[in-house]
């Protein structure tokens, strides 16, 4: 919030040119005259014509410290506001100028142009200005004055500074040197990892002549939490060598096997038994060859990425159990409640024994199922069926 004097005049809001880099609008060509459009509040209803103001600026040219600044249009209402037109001279350097305006009573005020190198490449537009930070996210850049391109691989789209990343060039909708308008596919940005939302510098730059750079361009990279989308088993044998496929969402497009960390417990996997066979913006598929495991129980498996750091939040976990394959294990649902004094009907268990890949521990053409009360002798039931190929086994009570 700002202050003003109501009783001297007072500028509240200037236009210059639209296609300079400032986003106040207050932009003026190096190269050439900008006519600027000023608001000016409490203007002395006596100042009715242009010849009653003065208009200075200083530094722009090496001959003279104080140059004239002709005024070339003033309207000023009954309330006092006025809209004036003033066509501010080229100048020799670029940067923040401040021009002087002298009323009568010697009243005056001053206001803030921003002189820019109008030959220089600029960026006008970045749309939209955000993107997650796992990248793909499709760019509308324009950029003015920049060398007339005619292949995407004719320049490059820098962003960030320390640790940047190169966006691609899709495609080239308007290149005439007055103006280019270039669609991007935005990268992967790891420094969003650590602090989250991150604004960064864009910059275009020509191949052929790196002095023609664009470097104005603003984005930002918005960190969306990873999360797991889905795994393809949930348990396996405690000898290990179980392909377990393990999909995630909001993982950077392109990652590698070796940017990614996988530990059952407090195990780490190997990196040789880690492969990412798919990885783009929609999602992220890490392969695991999963490691020997003892005692056999059920532990936390744990996904991320290396440059996050083990103590990180983004760290993704599920269960997953490592089964003894020598031993038979139920397979659930298995039945909790009956009523006393009535048999089951239809209600069956099913065994898993050895994985197939293994020696199987049981040969019996018929495994014998039992039910053991809390008191009492152990009760065998009926095994309705036997499947010697998948050693399962289903009874009835």
């Amino acid at each position: 919030f700002e202050y003003y004097n109501p009783d001297l005049p007072s500028v509240i809001k200037v236009e210059g040119d639209t296609q300079g880099p400032s986003a106040q609008g207050n932009n003026v060509k190096m190269s050439m005259m900008t006519l600027v459009r000023l608001t000016i509040l409490n203007v002395p209803l006596s100042v009715t014509r242009v010849d009653q103001i003065k208009a200075t600026v200083p530094g722009v040219t090496a001959s003279a410290a104080l140059v004239t600044v002709p005024i070339k249009f003033l309207s000023v209402q009954t309330s006092g506001q006025a809209d004036m037109r003033l066509q501010l001279p080229a100048s020799q350097s670029s940067g923040v100028s401040v021009v002087t305006l002298n009323f009568p009573s010697d009243l005056t005020t001053t206001f803030e142009v921003r002189y820019y190198n109008d030959l220089q490449p600029v960026i006008t537009s970045v749309d939209p200005t955000v993107g997650k930070w796992t990248g793909g996210s499709t760019l509308r850049i324009s950029v003015a004055n920049f060398p007339v391109m005619t292949s995407p691989d004719q320049a490059t789209v820098k962003f960030g500074l320390e640790g940047a990343s190169f966006g691609t060039i899709v495609s080239i909708l308007k290149s005439s040197g007055l103006e280019t308008q270039l669609i991007v596919l935005t990268p992967a940005y790891s420094g969003a990892l650590q602090a989250g939302t991150v604004e960064v510098q864009v910059g275009v730059t020509s191949v052929h002549n790196s002095n023609k750079a664009a470097v104005n361009g603003r984005f930002s990279f918005e960190k969306l939490a990873p999360s797991l989308e889905s795994v393809s088993i949930s348990k396996g044998s405690s000898f290990g060598g179980d392909q377990l496929r393990i999909n995630l969402k909001n993982f950077p497009a392109g990652t590698t096997a070796s940017a990614v960390v996988v530990e059952f417990d407090t195990s780490f996997v190997d990196a040789s038994q880690i492969t990412v066979p798919l990885s783009n913006t929609d999602r992220t598929q890490v392969v695991v060859t999963t490691p020997p495991f003892d005692p056999p129980s059920t532990v936390y498996c744990r996904v991320y990425l290396r440059a996050s750091g083990r103590g990180s939040s983004d760290r993704l976990k599920f269960s997953y159990t490592f089964i003894d394959t020598r031993l038979p294990s139920m397979q659930l649902p298995v039945p909790r409640f009956a009523c006393i004094g009535r048999p089951f009907s239809k209600t069956f268990f099913v065994l898993l024994f050895a994985d197939l890949s293994k020696p199987a521990n049981y040969t019996h053409p018929t495994p014998i199922v039992t039910y053991a009360p809390t008191e009492g002798t152990a009760t065998p039931w009926t095994v309705t069926s036997y499947q010697a190929s998948t050693r399962e086994a289903a009874a009835m009570a």
